[in-house]
């Protein structure tokens, strides 16, 4: 991925649309229009955009405690995986985290999202539990691996969020 074409900002109301068109290529119910427009407005949840130009390429979205945070959802378009666009994306919210002194980061990913598995303990993350039969997939219900990462292990490098 050239960085120098692709660009991270936070996301607003106006990316609703995209949002709910990205989340088809994620496992689970995607949020419905409206629901990824109360999402963006609530004070608690932030979230960034890869983009180039104006198209979105992908997001995270995070609700954020006190002292924690919850990853909500995490996409990709498929043309420009396994090019960085995730890892920058991931990137922002350890920032974040890190700035704003928080302790830990909570997710879930399905069971045979291997892709996701791999990408999140490479980051740190260790599974923590299972929510059995969590997942509506094509090929039925699957469950979800609950996983969690603590600030001991946030990222050692410091650059400009």
């Amino acid at each position: 991925m050239n960085s120098d074409l692709f660009k991270i900002e936070a996301l607003t109301v106006k990316d609703a649309p995209f949002l709910t068109v990205l989340q088809k290529e994620s496992p689970g119910r995607p949020w419905s229009l409206g629901e990824t427009k109360q999402m963006l407005e609530d004070s608690t949840i932030q979230g960034w955009g890869i983009r180039k130009k104006t198209e979105l390429f992908g997001f995270i979205l995070i609700q954020k405690t006190l002292e924690s945070v919850d990853i909500l959802d995490f996409v990709v378009e498929k043309s420009v995986r396994r090019q960085g666009a995730g890892q920058r994306l991931y990137d922002c919210c350890e920032c974040m985290c890190k700035k704003d002194q928080i302790k830990e980061i909570f997710l879930e990913v399905a069971a045979s999202n291997h892709p996701a598995l791999s990408f999140y303990h490479k980051q740190g993350f260790i599974n923590i539990g299972i929510r059995p039969l969590y997942y509506t997939s094509p090929s039925g219900k699957e469950d979800s691996f609950l996983m969690k990462k603590n600030n001991n292990s946030w990222m050692k490098i410091d650059f400009i969020c």
